[in-house]
């Protein structure tokens, strides 16, 4: 199976990547033959298409929040933690653009996926979307190393991707936030997928674009416009309304640039952020959340 022999290329990376070496490694990188690479993201798709538009998991979990093409980070948060089977995961989206390695480690991901699905699940993020993913670097990577055709099945992969969790029954995981238009979690679950383009008329109307691209803003209102792409900033009243109507104890997002882990609203909303120096502006720590059943 393709995806064995990917995770056996990837072992002696993942086993030199050092979680206190913040410096650059050596990387050896795989690099999948075309069929190869075509029949790993056809068999995720068709895995994706067999999963829930909202997961509903119970257990131990660590979550993994933005990557952007950041293959050290991953490789350092397996090292420090342990792959599959020995450690469960739930990554919050944003694998592709921006960093170098946005390939590597959608394909990383990809094949733990398939090889451990109960222990690896991925939800999507705003950057799993050609409108986004076309213009800050992923399709560039792809078409300088294979083409059109490798890009499209990436995307068309994407549109299957989960859109949100609740966690032990207490948490609500998701990229972005939450939206005026989402009043229970269960209203996720009746998502119709694939979901191609926010900008399609029945998703550009509904919570899709709020929950990849809300952020929480510090005032006590409820929603108030959030000026960098989709969405809205949320408030702390927001945050309470939703809690208190879905029973949920906290809301775990990632979607902005934080050092590691930071908190809003009295903890009841918390950011993971897992790509370090992000910008040349952004020295920030690489971040993930334990999370215990």
């Amino acid at each position: 199976m393709i995806a064995n022999y990917v995770l056996c290329a990837y072992q002696p990376l993942i086993a030199s990547s050092s979680p206190r070496n913040s410096s650059n490694i050596p990387m050896d990188i795989p690099k999948l033959k075309y069929e190869d690479l075509l029949s790993l993201i056809a068999i995720t798709q068709n895995f994706l298409q067999s999963e829930p538009t909202l997961y509903r998991l119970n257990d131990n979990f660590l979550i993994v929040g933005d990557l952007h093409g950041n293959l050290r980070d991953l490789l350092r948060i397996f090292a420090a933690h342990g792959l599959p089977p020995n450690r469960k995961y739930i990554f919050l989206g944003d694998y592709v653009d921006r960093g170098e390695f946005s390939i590597e480690v959608i394909t990383l991901l990809f094949t733990l996926k398939l090889l451990y699905p109960d222990h690896v699940y991925l939800i999507r993020g705003n950057h799993e979307f050609s409108d986004i993913n076309a213009v800050y670097g992923f399709k560039n990577q792809v078409l300088a190393e294979y083409d059109e055709n490798i890009y499209n099945q990436f995307n068309e992969a994407f549109s299957y991707l989960p859109l949100a969790c609740v966690l032990n029954d207490c948490y609500f995981l998701v990229h972005g936030g939450i939206s005026p238009l989402l009043k229970s979690v269960d209203e996720i679950e009746s998502v119709k997928r694939p979901i191609n383009s926010l900008y399609d008329p029945i998703v550009y109307r509904s919570f899709i674009p709020d929950i990849l691209w809300s952020d929480p803003g510090e005032a006590e209102l409820m929603y108030f416009k959030n000026y960098r792409g989709f969405g809205n900033y949320f408030g702390a009243v927001a945050v309470m309304n939703f809690l208190r109507e879905n029973n949920i104890k906290r809301i775990i997002r990632s979607h902005q640039c934080v050092n590691a882990v930071e908190q809003h609203h009295g903890g009841t909303v918390v950011t993971v952020f897992s790509t370090s120096n992000y910008s040349k502006k952004s020295k920030n720590s690489s971040g993930i959340l334990e999370v215990n059943g």
